[in-house]
């Protein structure tokens, strides 16, 4: 229901086409200016919404309330929609396209529909690319239009009334830029600023002052210097490099926002709207893009298509709601979508086959909301009930870490599709990696975590805890407190008290199997590692030395704490007659036993 140009525009016939390339790229949502023969930027093309038809072209019939991407093209350099089929031009400049073929709108000479992308028959050195509700369009390298699909107002512009299911050639057309289509009629942008159109003229449609069918190309009446076009199914809108916007054909919902619901036969101006740089069409409502990022709409509003928080109808612009620092726009059957400058893509209007693209499947939805995954989108279009994106789509994988530690990077990461991202995980100091849980699955304590080819969502979370060492205190013959297998905290003290038992000594304490005394106390300071503390104990003994004046042997003895141990003992025919025993401080000592006869 728009014209797309491709990222490139050559010269044709010698006219330099420098102000439509830099008008255009706003206009008719094309990526950045870059040669043909330049590689492919990485990103896909993605769809969502009704697939009845394989219009989603994903090899199914099954409906995506999510964007899916399309099989087979990994590359494209715009895209076009209408209907119930699907259109791309490819890097190489060949166009591809999917979906319904009943009119033998795929241009691949048959008529059998494909949910997969099919090449178009005979069509090369393509520039741009559009599409009507069951044709389709494109414009090659020398400025001629061909045409392929149904042809029963005239659409295909070759002189017939005949479909036909290849391209064929728009008569008498040259030096074009941009094409596109409506339900039954088609328009094309020239590179001198005129439009012409062919086909069905009913309520005006094709602008030239009449309403009957028109088989080859007419200037579309009091129209020059335009910069962009765009079809509803029986509407046409035109922006010209003043910023003013141009408006024909069927107005009975007020889609041409002139302020009332007569159809026009010949172009008006927009008065209510200035400063426009792009525009696009639905059905029977229109979405305009202006230079300061804001959205407008008008006409049907029976979807909320027009994203202004309501279900009414308007003949003159409305703004979409909280819509800002839009760069592209287009239109759908029943809804709009527009592109930001931070490539997001956003939606409005019908949702019952999840046309919003956002998981959901509501009946609508008044005002913008985000696309899931989409982001740096380059070129949009929309069919029936069914978008198309040319653009990455990224996921979120969510980054959390325990306390303790860091993860890096953390929170939700935006990882575009088919690309890998790593997570570096880091303790405190002090602290250890405890787990890294992937999707809910362990993966050990691992310093780092890469996703390789990300193509859903993930989680990461790490987990830390203080690092912890061992101090194993052993004690026999006397006691250590605290004792056996002390856990003690990184960076902390620890202090150890020795006793000996009753009767025993400490005789040593070796620490990390070096001695460090017969010490009762020791602490271990700023533990960093594990440790050993272990004390030796001795049994108590006792020296006692015997002296007399008598026959009775001196000598001296070792007695254990608390032992007994003869000492004297008085030859035959002797007795003692006194006995003075003293400790090792000469105090007499109080008890003592003395063996006799």
């Amino acid at each position: 229901m728009q014209s797309i140009l491709p990222r490139w525009i050559k010269p044709i016939h010698g006219i330099t086409l420098l102000i439509i390339i830099i008008l255009a790229m706003s206009t008719f949502q094309i990526p950045n200016s870059a040669p043909a023969s330049a590689s492919p930027p990485p990103i896909a093309l993605w769809t969502w919404g009704l697939n009845d038809n394989g219009q989603l072209g994903d090899g199914t019939r099954l409906t995506r309330t999510t964007p899916v991407q399309v099989s087979g093209i990994t590359a494209a350099l715009a895209v076009a929609a209408d209907g119930y089929h699907s259109v791309a031009l490819k890097p190489d400049k060949t166009v591809w396209t999917w979906g319904n073929n009943d009119y033998g709108q795929l241009g691949n000479g048959t008529n059998i529909g494909s949910y997969t992308p099919v090449l178009v028959s005979g069509l090369t050195d393509v520039n741009a690319i559009g599409t009507g509700a069951y044709h389709a369009l494109a414009v090659k390298s020398d400025g001629t239009v061909w045409s392929w699909g149904a042809n029963d107002k005239g659409q295909l512009g070759n002189g017939t009334v005949t479909n036909s299911n290849v391209p064929v050639s728009v008569s008498g057309l040259t030096g074009v830029v941009a094409v596109t289509g409506g339900a039954q009629h088609s328009y094309a942008l020239k590179s001198d600023g005129t439009v012409w159109s062919w086909g069905r003229g009913d309520f005006g449609a094709l602008g030239s002052g009449g309403t009957g069918v028109r088989t080859t190309p007419v200037q579309v009446v009091g129209l020059s210097g335009i910069v962009a076009i765009a079809a509803g199914n029986n509407h046409g809108l035109a922006a010209k490099s003043d910023g003013t916007l141009w408006a024909w054909g069927r107005n009975d919902y007020g889609q041409l926002g002139i302020g009332n619901n007569t159809s026009q036969v010949t172009p008006v101006q927009v008065a209510a709207l200035t400063g426009i740089i792009g525009v696009g069409a639905g059905r029977y409502h229109s979405v305009v893009l202006k230079s300061n990022g804001t959205a407008w709409t008008m006409g049907n509003n029976s979807f909320a298509q027009l994203g202004n928080g309501t279900v009414a109808n308007s003949n003159v612009p409305v703004q979409v709601t909280d819509l800002s620092g839009v760069a592209r726009i287009a239109g759908g059957g029943w809804g709009s979508l527009a592109v930001k400058s931070d490539g997001s893509v956003w939606t409005w209007g019908r949702n019952d086959y999840g046309q919003l693209g956002n998981g959901t499947t509501s009946a609508y939805s008044t005002t913008p909301v985000q696309v899931s995954l989409l982001s740096g989108a380059v070129s949009l279009a929309g069919g029936h009930g069914h978008f198309i994106a040319l653009a990455n789509v990224a996921y979120t994988i969510t980054a959390s870490a325990g306390p303790g530690g860091l993860i890096i990077p953390l929170g939700g990461v935006t990882v575009i599709h088919g690309t890998d991202q790593t997570f570096v995980i880091t303790p405190n100091t002090g602290y250890r990696i405890v787990d890294v849980v992937v999707d809910g699955a362990s993966v050990g304590a691992v310093g780092s975590y890469t996703f390789t080819n990300v193509t859903a969502p993930h989680t990461i979370a790490a987990s830390f805890a203080l690092n912890t060492y061992t101090i194993t205190a052993i004690a026999a013959g006397g006691t250590i407190s605290p004792s056996g297998g002390v856990v003690v905290n990184y960076g902390a003290n620890q202090s150890f008290a020795i006793d000996a038992s009753p009767g025993f000594v400490i005789a040593d304490v070796l620490v990390d199997g070096v001695s460090v005394g017969a010490v009762g106390y020791y602490t271990f300071t700023n533990i960093t590692a594990n440790h050993t503390i272990i004390p030796s104990f001795a049994t108590s003994k006792y020296t006692v030395t015997a002296s007399t004046g008598g026959s009775g042997p001196p000598g001296s003895a070792t007695i254990s704490f608390g032992g007994i141990q003869t000492i004297i003992t008085p030859k035959s025919g002797y007795r003692i007659a006194d006995t003075l025993v003293t400790d090792s401080s000469g105090n007499a000592v109080v008890t003592i036993q003395v063996v006799s006869n």
